[in-house]
């Protein structure tokens, strides 16, 4: 819009004041995202760790709903 249209000196002013805070608000978004970026890597580093722990757990809870117990016999006194 401000390359392709006239407007007077009122309107500039307002089209610059909002570029301006576009450009700020840009800013702190792509500052917040160089610093969670290098979360990335550790994330899926924990994720990998967690389902190989969740996978651990669910085979052993398969494998004592599968156990069955003997109970031992009391020999007679």
């Amino acid at each position: 819009m401000i390359e392709n249209e006239n407007f007077n000196a009122s309107q500039g002013y307002k089209y610059a004041k909002m570029l301006k805070e576009i450009r700020q608000n840009r800013r702190t978004v792509k500052n917040e995202y160089e610093l969670t970026k290098s979360l990335v890597p550790l994330q899926q580093s924990i994720s990998s760790r967690l389902d190989a722990a969740n996978n651990a757990v669910k085979k052993t809870e398969d494998r004592l709903n599968i156990s069955v117990y003997h109970p031992r016999i009391l020999k007679a006194i």
